[in-house]
């Protein structure tokens, strides 16, 4: 079994970590609910740029394989999507899209798709759908399509070529399967508990893994059915599996615990073993969790205005 150990701590001057990205240069890229993002060396963990152009909170954060340069990418609160180049310790908005009205959820850059680059999705209840075009050194983000669902879009991911499940509010949140080809719904599944911009993550390609309130569902994204696997935790935050190598999926929760489940695959589908193991590193909830593939860590954030990183052994 792995184990953790505290590597630093990085104490942050913000109001609650909502979300983390381990960037491709392994800086430490996190979003705060205060509205500035803060990258840190992979180094020495000094914060070496902030970035303040947003003007409500940090919902998430991406880099695009598709754009031929250092970049990064925001959505908010207060209803923008921004595309900068990092260049060292600046920056420069290289876009603004401004096709929402309402706090974007997420920004996903599409890496299954024939006919788009890009998708957003918002409280407004719009999937919008994106191409890229690109002059020399000019980008342009063009929105070619759009599925207006009359309801707030949570959360969402890309699950196989030309498919996103996205999680609408209604009927105790609901996942769709949305076929952007045929621009048609595959598959709807009630009864999603979903909490948080990080709480659903893809497992070996075949298993959506959901966190919720009491309990964790699985997804078989290859015949779409549903497990449901009850926790002892309130509210799981943020899930995700440390990688494909490994049988493991872990989540975070309201009371600042970090858990780590060994996965069982049989002829019933996808279980979670009883936790082997957790960590105790907050005291109130952890919204965010990444792993840094390269240097083998695993970082967290939350409400407590600081950023744990982990030694994975």
């Amino acid at each position: 079994m792995k184990k953790f150990e505290l590597k630093c701590r990085i104490k942050i001057n913000c109001d609650s970590i909502l979300c983390l990205l381990v960037l491709k240069d392994s800086s430490i890229a996190l979003g705060t609910n205060d509205s500035s993002i803060k990258l840190f060396s992979p180094r020495n963990y000094s914060n070496y740029l902030t970035i303040k152009e947003h003007q409500k909170g940090i919902t998430s954060l991406t880099q695009s394989n598709k754009l031929e340069f250092n970049n990064l990418i925001s959505t908010s609160k207060d209803s923008t999507i921004i595309i900068f180049h990092l260049n060292g310790n600046s920056y420069k908005i290289i876009i603004k899209i401004l096709n929402h009205y309402k706090k974007v959820n997420k920004f996903l850059d599409l890496k299954l798709n024939d006919t788009y680059n890009f998708c957003s999705c918002s409280d407004d209840g719009i999937l919008n759908l994106y191409n890229m075009d690109k002059n020399g050194e000019v980008y342009a983000i063009k929105n070619e399509s759009n599925f207006n669902f009359n309801d707030i879009i949570y959360n969402m991911i890309e699950t196989k070529i030309n498919e996103i499940a996205v999680v609408l509010s209604s009927n105790y949140h609901c996942l769709k399967f949305i076929d952007t080809q045929n621009k048609s719904t595959k598959k709807t599944i009630q009864k999603i508990s979903v909490i948080g911009n990080n709480s659903i993550c893809l497992y070996k390609n075949e298993y959506l893994v959901i966190g919720g309130a009491y309990m964790i569902t699985i997804i078989n994204i290859v015949n779409y059915t549903k497990q449901i696997i009850d926790t002892n935790s309130w509210k799981i935050y943020s899930i995700s599996n440390i990688s494909d190598k490994d049988n493991v999926i872990s989540f975070c929760d309201d009371e600042g615990k970090i858990f780590f489940n060994e996965i069982i695959i049989n002829e019933n589908g996808l279980n979670l073993k009883e936790k082997y193991s957790y960590i105790n590193c907050y005291s109130t909830a952890i919204f965010a969790m990444t792993f840094d593939s390269k240097y083998n860590l695993l970082i967290t954030g939350g409400i407590e205005s600081d950023i744990n990183i982990f030694n994975i052994m």
